[in-house]
């Protein structure tokens, strides 16, 4: 049993390893911690020692449930002239990008 003034201590440091998840470093959103049990010296049990505790706990459940990294996915339309649709196709390409459908308008851009 984890004594009381030691579980604020576990709490930060479960929250501080949340903040920089497994994935990327991107913060661990949606997620719900449990203390079940733990164990304490009555002479050696230090903040730190339960700060750490929270961290490597976090840092093993992550581990044995395998995340996924959630990317945000959008559609938008770019109009842009055609000397430019290089650029603007290799920008969105940099960042992950696709497109699916070129049209040209009657301006003679492409959309």
């Amino acid at each position: 049993m984890v004594p009381r003034q030691f579980i604020p201590s576990t709490e930060k440091g479960v929250r501080d390893a949340l903040k920089r998840g497994p994935l990327a470093g991107y913060p661990v959103v949606d997620i719900r911690v449990t203390l079940h049990d733990g164990q304490y010296h009555p002479v050696d049990s230090k903040d730190i020692a339960f700060q750490s505790a929270g961290r490597l706990g976090i840092h093993d459940g992550m581990t044995k449930a395998r995340p996924i990294l959630l990317e945000p996915i959008m559609s938008i339309d770019v109009v842009v002239p055609n000397e430019y649709i290089g650029d603007i196709i290799g920008g969105i390409s940099s960042k992950r990008g696709g497109y699916w459908d070129r049209m040209r308008s009657a301006a003679g851009c492409l959309r």
